[in-house]
């Protein structure tokens, strides 16, 4: 599902285009800039998974149906699909002189096989915390943010140096109009963004109506008429004065 937010723009356009009567940059320049300021407050406002919740989520100790939901489903082992609810970790069928018997102190080798699986998925998962917030950040790098901040928001250490598949990448688009229409239009169809524990389309919205009521206040202001007020409200915007 892709994060579709549709919001009431038409006051923010307004002041966007006092924005960029007053610096002097083209239209594409300041939406840009502006569209990073979003992302970086969006990235800000999308939660990061708990470690400890992961943890448990995989935590995977062959007791068959009191298992944690993620471990309920079925896994390929050998060639067979295996419920892994219906795997305990102790009691097998062995064979011995009088015929197979039922040992429950057993340790059952469908069990370790289990446990090494579900230790890679946790494995795998705790090295993506902070991936929905990533993909914000991936996003506003694709319209050429730099550096350690994002709209004047830090950029923690985990999400700028995570490695993200290449499946999810593949679903983090960016798109820009025409010169006569211009627009940039972010799409975001992770995998867990729209779960509302994560909450990434409510921090967009939120990202959204925030910055369109910093726009208002600062026309309220008559920070506009100013160019050094400007600058000094929108760090990224670049302008060069002349002297």
């Amino acid at each position: 599902m892709e994060l579709d937010v549709k919001i009431e723009s038409e006051r923010f356009d307004s002041a966007l285009k006092d924005l960029v009567k007053v610096t002097g940059l083209s239209q594409d320049k300041v939406l840009k800039s502006e569209m990073r300021a979003i992302l970086g407050r969006t990235m800000q406002l999308t939660k990061k998974a708990d470690r400890k919740k992961i943890i448990a989520y995989y935590d995977y100790k062959g007791l068959g149906r009191d298992q944690p939901d993620a471990v309920k489903g079925k896994v390929m082992i050998d060639g067979e699909l295996i419920y892994t609810r219906k795997v305990h970790r102790k009691g097998m069928w062995v064979k011995r002189k009088k015929g197979n018997q039922w040992d429950p102190r057993r340790i059952n080798p469908k069990y370790k096989k289990l446990k090494e699986i579900f230790d890679r998925q946790r494995k795998y998962a705790l090295s993506q915390i902070g991936q929905s917030k990533a993909t914000w950040y991936h996003l506003a790098k694709k319209i050429g943010a730099t550096g350690a901040k994002l709209g004047g928001v830090n950029v923690p250490g985990y999400v700028s140096n995570l490695k993200m598949p290449r499946r999810l990448l593949a679903k983090l688009q960016v798109k820009f109009g025409e010169p006569l229409d211009y627009f940039v239009e972010v799409i975001n169809s992770g995998e867990t963004i729209n779960q509302p524990m994560v909450g990434g389309r409510g921090a967009m919205r939120v990202a959204f109506d925030g910055r369109k009521k910093f726009y208002l206040e600062n026309v309220k202001r008559g920070v506009f008429k100013e160019t050094e007020k400007v600058l000094k409200r929108y760090p990224e915007i670049r302008v060069e004065l002349e002297s």
